[in-house]
């Protein structure tokens, strides 16, 4: 797997005026490979309005579990996570299904 991500979590921080904002920590940084929809695909899902418009491919780690409420950072791009599927059950690797964020990535989620 030759791409390397950047797994972010979000962080609730207080200010002084008691007001909770999120912001996106790195956690973790992640071996994979990024792989954009095949033609098919892409019809499929604009014909099933999925938000999907990639998979990510990434080695299986002990240290932490991957969830939707994660985000990815890859080569100035960022993919929220929408699946995740750990593949055959087998701790190998994971499957996650990605939408990139457009605009302002902290808008999202």
């Amino acid at each position: 797997m030759r791409h390397v991500f950047d797994v972010q979590a979000p962080v609730y921080v207080e200010d002084s005026y008691r007001q909770r904002t999120m912001t996106w920590e790195t956690i973790d940084t992640w071996r994979g490979e990024l792989r954009p929809l095949t033609a098919r695909e892409a019809i499929v899902a604009a014909q099933t309005q999925s938000a999907v418009t990639g998979h990510v491919r990434l080695r299986w780690t002990p240290t932490y579990a991957l969830t939707p409420l994660n985000r990815l950072f890859f080569q100035g791009r960022y993919l929220q996570i929408l699946s995740v599927l750990n593949v055959s059950e087998r701790n190998r690797e994971w499957d996650v299904e990605v939408r990139e964020i457009p605009g302002d990535p902290n808008a999202a989620q």
